[in-house]
């Protein structure tokens, strides 16, 4: 898209210059989301995350989700192999340093491609902890929210207990038709992200096929439900990155 240059259209240019922000977004761009072991999504010093956080939630409505799950947290190691995924992925997961039990990281590339998909599962201290962490992504992304909305109907609905979309369809350079690039999602204390980059006449990933199956093993590893026992909103506003391995 070309916009045009004219003197005195600030609101043209101010257009355009969010659907560029939105197409990076789109495209998985998302700086030092998914690094290996990086742990949450980070925005830095705390004072920094916290004016982001502090941004972010009234425009995704935080206070209606944040921290709000009835089932108890999975505690201990982060009990997932990437190989559970190759087959969605269509070839096998590159080999990826495990730096922390809490987190597991998927990466895979196609031979002789540029497309490839990233993943991060990481299990926080908290579901408070796990939505922040999206918070975090989501400042991560982008500062203009919201980018994201919250899925409520359609093939992701039962994923997570939260998940999120991007607003806007993305539709790569050289295809025709919209992909699904980005899903964010948390499952009690568990947060994930999944984002894949194609272009040209590049096949997608089966983004939908890839959160449902992971939010399947979360729901296996997570303790029993109990009902009418909603987990407290508590236990860390500020998610404690893994340690660094040696």
């Amino acid at each position: 898209m070309r916009c045009a240059k004219k003197s005195g259209v600030v609101p043209i240019l101010a257009a355009c210059a969010l659907l560029s922000l939105v197409g990076l977004v789109l495209a998985g761009w998302c700086r030092a989301a998914s690094d290996v072991g990086s742990g949450p999504p980070s925005q830095g010093s705390d004072d920094l995350r916290d004016r982001i956080r502090a941004k972010m939630k009234e425009p995704y409505r935080f206070a209606e989700w944040g921290g709000k799950v009835k089932r108890p947290g999975l505690v201990g190691a982060l009990d997932l192999d990437p190989n559970d995924f190759a087959d969605l992925l269509g070839v096998d997961p590159a080999p990826v340093p495990r730096l922390a039990k809490e987190e597991l990281q998927l990466r895979a590339r196609r031979p002789n491609e540029s497309a490839h998909i990233r993943g991060q599962i990481y299990r926080s201290e908290s579901a408070l902890a796990a939505h922040l962490a999206i918070l975090d992504y989501f400042g991560a992304c982008s500062a203009m929210p919201p980018v994201f909305k919250r899925v409520t109907q359609g093939p992701l609905a039962d994923v997570g207990d939260v998940c999120f979309v991007p607003v806007r369809d993305w539709i790569p350079k050289g295809q025709d038709a919209p992909v699904l690039g980005i899903v964010a999602f948390a499952r009690n204390n568990v947060y994930v992200s999944l984002h894949q980059h194609v272009e040209g006449k590049q096949a997608p990933w089966d983004l939908v096929a890839l959160a449902k199956r992971i939010d399947a093993r979360l729901l296996d590893a997570l303790p029993k439900e109990e009902a009418g026992t909603p987990q407290p909103a508590s236990g860390g506003e500020t998610p404690k990155p893994p340690p660094s391995g040696g």
